[in-house]
């Protein structure tokens, strides 16, 4: 049960690096994320279903668009790549490595609720290293998702039959927790296509402290503390250019869940 289940969140990881790409690579452009069709950004070639799998369709090209044969940036690859790590790491250390290892319903819930929270943070260090900003609208969407997650109690989403079907079907309960991240998963999805593009870009000081705001409703006002505190230090300690202050925070967001939630 628990590894066709890590085997879901896995492939679930992987769909969601592909979508993150999408979201690099439009978002700051503008691009209507309902309508515009996937294609090779030098020769405008619409791309085949084929080449939009997550990991096998780079690995089936080659790295390169199957009609220019211009190689694709690696951004995608590590994309995918870093997603499914994130959210299988996430679901291994909720359900095994704990104190008190969490349910499976629950090890799916927070997995989503904190997976959701660094690969947003992936999606804005991508868009800042291309010099450029995410819409406030993009940023506003994971406000807005932190302010439900904190007043809204966890039994409130999810099935409230589901411990009554895990002694009476396990094989229902695992369709049912599947179908429930899998809704979960659209929703934000949607949440995303349809308000992304109705505020102007944010600026640079804005993102930084939507960055903070957002780690506070996530993790609360000691994390963000931290964050706050080792971001500092980096600042100051750090020669040359200063890395960006997003990093800074999916770097230590990511120590923190896997070390001390």
């Amino acid at each position: 049960m628990t590894a066709l289940l890590f085997l879901w969140m896995l492939f679930l990881g992987t769909v969601y690096g592909g979508y993150l790409g999408v979201l690099v690579y439009r978002l700051p452009r503008g691009f209507n994320l309902w309508t515009s069709t996937s294609m090779c950004p030098k020769c405008g070639s619409t791309l085949r279903w084929l080449d939009n799998l997550p990991i096998i369709g780079y690995v089936l090209v080659g790295g390169r668009c199957r009609f220019c044969r211009v190689p694709i940036s690696r951004q995608y690859l590590f994309l995918e790549l870093a997603s499914a790590a994130t959210i299988a790491a996430l679901f291994l250390k909720f359900r095994f490595f704990m104190d008190e290892p969490k349910t499976l319903d629950s090890a799916v819930m927070l997995t989503l609720w904190y997976g959701f929270y660094l690969l947003i943070l992936l999606v804005i260090v991508c868009i800042q290293r291309g010099n450029r900003q995410p819409p406030l609208g993009f940023l506003l969407i994971a406000v807005i998702i932190g302010v439900l997650g904190t007043i809204i109690p966890e039994h409130w989403l999810l099935p409230q039959c589901l411990p009554e079907v895990w002694h009476t079907s396990q094989r229902f309960y695992l369709v049912t927790l599947i179908a429930v991240s899998t809704v979960y998963s659209i929703g934000i999805v949607l949440l995303i296509c349809c308000l992304s593009h109705h505020l102007w870009d944010a600026a640079p000081f804005h993102t930084d402290l939507i960055v903070m705001l957002i780690s506070f409703l996530f993790f609360g006002w000691l994390a963000a503390l931290f964050l706050l505190i080792i971001g500092g230090v980096i600042r100051f300690s750090y020669r040359g250019e200063f890395p960006l202050f997003s990093i800074i925070v999916l770097i230590g967001s990511l120590v923190w869940v896997l070390a001390v939630c």
